[in-house]
């Protein structure tokens, strides 16, 4: 779904809708609402839009060593400004059969919880989303159920899933975030930006032998072309499969915010008190949506293009001439031929002048150019030139290239990560490399045939993406070759 499909009341001139703040309770008359919550309060029958959602986490019954108990934990919301924790305790496989049995942006229907006061605890406060309840609800495995909702009204809670749980305008944009840097690393703020990419979900597994799972979801707004989330739950994972680059705000409640050290970079990453609302129908958003919309999103290092590509499922071997023929006809291209390889030389790859001129600074906030001595931005409405501050500064690759075989020739710029992976240098320890051997690397490329992995990029003018360069084995090479 898009923006525009979302709100209720108060329109703007291109259709879109405000929520009125005081817009009734989506709630009959045979239930309780959040509000109407106290201890002793018997035969509760709570419906609510389930807003976050952790995984179930297991634990030794003590009453019967050879057995796991479990527990699960929720947030529900019945209108704008009511919404509570909710705790489930059972055996672990009831616990792992009820977590399947609902996902975030669900409606519920909760039977017989039992009223409990919030302990306001370190626990509490760590690991938990902030709700404005005095409350929090305990479900039992014996006593107590949760099932979705299907009643004649649970449309009515599509506009409480579009309410941001803080104020509209109580939030760091990602300039703001990268402008405060360090100051900021493991506070948990507010965040509002646009979708640019959801990349592939990688499962890992720790040195302890656990497996989980990783997803980085890029995000962007009016001064910050791209900035890095990470998922590791895997309930935010699958919510963030259904959104949309370019066409879905989020507005991101307690993010933790900290500085990467392998990315020499601020991130967020959405933990226990995370709440995300997606396209928040607020004048902010709104705002932000129109501003996406007419955004030309340049092929920047960290867009995430290249993660939202297994590269193992790319089979499709071209030729020069074929892929320039995709580039030129993109609207009879499927989905599935975006990404292809090529078989090529590398003609192009001056790695080795006196100046480095493939290596250049820029400002973290605005993406412009800088002096790499001075630090300093010259763009107007960059936050850090407004504020005569010195910027925080990326040094990187932008190393044009061109790709040939027998039918022809091909340019384009080599990506941050493929030009590290091929030099064996990050930007800034290429600096310090000796002409000579500059000139030893690219001969290892200009000499050899290559096996180049390519996306084609469509956000904004067509344009194509190198995702990963080596040098082809014989055995690749001949095939290739006896196929042409």
């Amino acid at each position: 779904m898009s923006f525009n499909s979302f709100g209720t009341q108060s329109s703007w001139p291109d259709g879109s809708h405000l929520v009125n703040e005081e817009e009734k309770n989506p709630v009959s008359s045979d239930r309780t609402n959040i509000r109407e919550l106290n201890q002793g309060i018997q035969s509760i029958v709570l419906v609510g839009l389930v807003i976050a959602k952790q995984e179930m986490h297991t634990f030794p019954d003590k009453k019967n060593p050879d057995s796991q108990r479990a527990h699960l934990h929720f947030t529900i919301r019945d209108s704008p400004t009511d919404f509570i924790n909710v705790n489930c305790w059972g055996c672990s496989p009831y616990i792992s059969d009820l977590s399947k049995s609902f996902k975030i942006n669900d409606v519920v229907e909760v039977r017989n919880p039992q009223v409990q006061s919030k302990l306001n605890n370190e626990a509490e406060e760590r690991w938990k989303p902030w709700t404005p309840s005095p409350f929090q609800l305990n479900l039992s495995e014996n006593h107590s159920s949760v099932s979705l909702y299907s009643g004649w009204d649970v449309s009515d809670f599509d506009a409480i899933s579009h309410i941001p749980i803080k104020a509209s305008n109580d939030y760091y944009t990602l300039s703001d975030i990268i402008a405060n840097g360090q100051n900021l690393h493991g506070e948990h703020i507010n965040i509002q930006a646009i979708v640019r990419s959801v990349g592939v979900t990688k499962d890992i597994t720790t040195k302890t032998g656990r497996h989980i799972r990783r997803c980085e979801v890029k995000l962007f707004d009016e001064m910050c072309p791209s900035f890095a989330l990470v998922l590791w739950n895997d309930e935010f994972i699958e919510l963030a499969q259904t959104w949309i680059p370019k066409d879905n705000i989020l507005f991101i409640a307690d993010a933790k915010v900290t500085f990467d050290d392998y990315k020499k970079a601020m991130i967020a990453t959405c933990d226990q008190k995370t709440i995300v609302t997606t396209n928040p129908d607020t004048r902010e958003a709104q705002q932000l949506y129109m501003y996406a919309q007419s955004a030309d999103l340049a092929d920047e290092e960290g867009s995430g293009d290249s993660l939202s590509v297994d590269l193992t499922r790319i089979t499709d071997v071209l030729t020069v001439n074929q892929l320039k023929t995709r580039l030129l006809n993109w609207d009879d291209v499927t989905d599935k031929e975006n990404a292809g390889i090529l078989f090529a030389f590398f003609t192009e790859l001056n790695i080795d002048t006196d100046d480095k001129y493939v290596v250049v600074t820029r400002c973290t906030q605005c993406n412009q150019r800088v002096d790499s001595l001075s630090g300093l931005c010259t763009r107007t409405e960059c936050p850090a030139a407004a504020n005569n501050m010195t910027s925080q500064v990326k040094t990187q690759y932008e190393i044009p290239v061109s790709l040939t075989d027998h039918t022809g020739t091909v340019q384009c710029r080599l990506p941050e990560k493929c030009a590290e992976a091929m030099l064996g240098y990050t930007a800034e320890e290429f600096l310090e490399v000796p002409q000579s051997q500059c000139t030893d690397i690219k001969f290892k490329y200009l000499l050899e045939r290559c096996k180049v992995y390519f996306k084609i990029i469509t956000s904004g003018k067509r344009r194509l993406r190198l995702l990963d360069c080596s040098v082809a084995e014989p055995e690749e090479t001949s095939l290739f070759l006896q196929s042409a």
